[in-house]
């Protein structure tokens, strides 16, 4: 083995044993935080990690986008702005995220439009892994995105996308036996019945999934009535019988500025928090952008100054509010 690899080795090793004890101060509770795709500020987040050191602290996985490790250029990926790989690897991201203890993950399509099939997504996915193990550093976590949602377009049956995503994330630990897949899916675009359908579906394909993050649209979950609170409920405890990891992804479509994406967050955080109190994992994520497309929301940087509605700032406050004491009824 060269001394390359060996190394390599050993930092998985490192990084694998830091997650499983838990790098937060809740113990086993894990916190992923994932830049919006275009954000203009997040190559600086590797030049000046004091603008973001208690977020940081807080932080157990910084999730990037297969799309952006995959680009070579901007046209390869024209909402990336400049966080592709070659500005990733000149600002020494990778490393220096290992090197602060944070685990690295990658969101991965596994059935989508231009691929349905394992075959077709999986080569992709391992070759954003090792680009980022080409500049020394470890990718912890993959979340497949929402393969049971893109199976709708690859018209697959429950079942066969079932066999897919086992096939994908089994494949994809081969080799790399440290690597956590795990699943995320859409709510209540898919009903709580559904997703515990499609857990059990996958178990029965002999894989299991590292965590299980939960996308809610709100808005959606309004307009049809959906039991959001009673729903949650049911998830996290069927999920976590299972020995999965439940999370939230922390999100808005609230575009309109930074103040009101944070508030809007916030809110959710306040409904999830009344209903399952912290999560097992907590995903601040954005994909926001303005009304008229030119700006993505919000920034990340500084997490410390009052007049601004950071991504890091929210990160912090979301944090706070999932950890206080539930309110009691008087």
């Amino acid at each position: 083995m060269s001394a390359r690899l060996g190394h390599l080795f050993a930092s998985v090793a490192a990084l694998a044993l830091l997650s499983s004890c838990g790098k937060t101060s809740a113990g086993s509770v894990k916190v992923w935080y994932a830049p919006n795709l275009g954000s203009p500020d997040t190559i600086e987040m590797f030049a000046q990690p004091k603008l973001w050191t208690a977020a940081r602290h807080s932080t157990d996985v910084f999730k990037f986008y297969e799309k952006q490790i995959l680009a070579d250029r901007p046209a390869d990926c024209p909402e990336c702005g400049r966080n592709i790989y070659p500005e990733l690897a000149r600002a020494e991201a990778f490393t220096r995220l290992n090197a602060w203890g944070l685990a690295i993950g990658i969101e991965v399509g596994v059935l989508k439009s231009w691929g349905c099939a394992a075959s077709a997504s999986l080569p992709l996915a391992m070759d954003a892994v090792r680009r980022v193990e080409a500049r020394q550093a470890v990718v912890s976590d993959l979340a497949m995105d929402e393969p049971l949602l893109g199976a709708r377009d690859c018209q697959l049956t429950l079942d066969e996308a079932a066999r897919h995503a086992a096939t994908f994330a089994l494949g994809a630990r081969e080799g790399h036996p440290f690597l956590r897949v795990g699943d995320i899916e859409p709510y209540p675009v898919l009903s709580a019945s559904t997703l515990l359908d499609w857990l059990d579906a996958l178990r029965r394909e002999g894989y299991v999934p590292a965590f299980f993050h939960l996308d809610v649209d709100r808005a959606h979950a309004a307009r049809i009535g959906a039991d959001v609170s009673g729903d949650l409920k049911l998830l996290r405890a069927r999920v976590e019988a299972q020995g999965i990891p439940f999370g939230i992804i922390f999100w808005s479509d609230e575009g309109t500025s930074e103040e009101a994406y944070a508030a809007d967050v916030l809110s959710w955080v306040q409904t999830v928090h009344a209903a399952i109190g912290e999560p097992a994992q907590s995903i601040f994520q954005s994909w926001a952008v303005s009304p008229d497309g030119t700006l993505t929301v919000p920034r990340n940087l500084p997490e410390a100054d009052p007049d601004l509605h950071t991504h890091t700032r929210l990160l912090n406050d979301g944090l706070a509010a999932l950890r206080s004491e539930p309110e009691r009824s008087k």
